[in-house]
């Protein structure tokens, strides 16, 4: 692991804060991949230049001295949490990039060489000007592939058009066994809703052994672990209302969700099946948050990437989906970036997810969290 990673880390678990708080005001299931969204914007930062850079590395929470060497730590994580997927044959954790660039322009090498460097990707030339449908179709190809079909139209055809120069994608697909299956019979249970509508869902029961549980002010948790121990799921229970915890979810929470757990001989656990996905533009959280210059025409600076035309991002896409039932979790989610031409066992405790709560997937060893988001109706897709 690289020096740099720590605090690359801290800057995803921050950038999750800030960006679920942004997600979180749309009602209904959430599931967001705050990291699939960093490594693409990472991959922007390492050609952005001047007040553009500074108001993405600060979006990201990395310096703002040196852009490049920013993104290539970002960039660097990428390598250190695809491992987690080569820990057991009963865990997938796939992690790619893309960059996809108008034939004919001159690119900055030294743009090239830093996403070549921190994010092992080279630019895949295609004509934007004169097929954009085909080049989209190109694309989403890709996505497919690397999200094993979880996410087939990452862009809708006018996202990418005869004005697009430049399209930078990260796919990330996770698929893994729970280490302690859920074995009793799922049945239908009570689950209330949002609105205070009692509903029945089909809810798996178990009583796990050695199982990790810890608690803060106004919520409680549980880690599940998936096979091999590196990856993990934690469930977050609130003692009121969702939507109140979600209004403290800070880096700091983040980070307590993602450390150690106190062990518990035994746990009776209900938690309901859930399967959704959400998609959603960007564009204006992350303007929001504090990058409104790449969005301007006027003001965006990405001569780092080229120096034949000015180039201002249009679109920033983010769908994800996840599945979580008695054998284990399934998630995936893609972000896309289109830059374009401007013109002992004692008695089980009880944890009864019977009303909206949130969840985490995270890397154990790294401590770097991947998905994060809320189930409020399981019924839903």
């Amino acid at each position: 692991m690289s020096s740099t990673t720590p605090d690359a880390t801290a800057s995803i678990r921050q950038f999750t804060a800030d960006l679920y708080a942004r997600v979180a005001t749309t009602p209904g299931n959430v599931v967001l991949s705050p990291y699939s969204a960093a490594i693409a914007l990472a991959m922007t930062l390492a050609g952005a230049r001047g007040e553009t850079a500074e108001q993405i590395s600060r979006v990201l929470h990395t310096p703002v001295d040196d852009a490049i060497s920013s993104a290539g730590a970002i960039g660097g994580l990428g390598p250190e949490l695809s491992s987690a997927g080569r820990t057991d044959a009963d865990v997938i954790l796939d992690v790619a990039n893309s960059v996809w660039a108008q034939q004919g322009l001159s690119w900055d090498q030294q743009f090239l060489s830093a996403l070549e460097t921190g994010f092992k990707v080279s630019l895949q030339q295609v004509d934007f000007d004169v097929d954009s449908h085909g080049a989209a179709r190109r694309i989403n190809a890709w996505v497919a592939e690397q999200t094993h079909n979880k996410i087939t139209e990452l862009f809708s055809p006018e996202m990418i058009d005869e004005l697009t120069r430049l399209v930078l994608v990260n796919a990330a697909y996770f698929k893994a066994a729970w280490d302690q299956p859920f074995r009793d019979p799922t049945s239908d249970r009570r689950f209330t809703i949002a609105d205070g509508t009692a509903v029945q869902v089909p809810t798996m029961s178990q009583t796990l052994r050695r199982v990790g549980r810890r608690s803060g002010d106004g919520w409680q948790a549980v880690r599940l672990d998936f096979v091999g121990g590196r990856m993990a799921m934690a469930l977050v229970l609130p003692d009121g209302a969702v939507t109140d915890l979600e209004q403290t979810l800070d880096h700091r929470m983040i980070a307590d969700l993602l450390g150690p757990y106190d062990p518990v001989g035994s746990l009776q656990v209900q938690v309901p099946k859930w399967t959704f996905r959400s998609r959603r533009t960007l564009n204006e959280d992350l303007a929001a948050l504090g990058m409104p210059a790449a969005f301007d025409r006027d003001a965006a600076d990405f001569s780092g990437m080229t120096g034949d035309e000015p180039l201002a991002i249009s679109t920033v896409v983010q769908e994800a989906f996840v599945a979580v039932d008695e054998e284990g979790a399934e998630a995936a989610a893609a972000t896309g970036i289109v830059a374009v031409r401007t013109a002992a066992l004692a008695r089980p405790q009880t944890m009864i997810f019977d009303r909206p709560f949130l969840f985490l997937i995270f890397d154990r060893q790294t401590g770097l969290p991947v998905f994060i988001g809320r189930v409020s109706d399981p019924r839903r897709t």
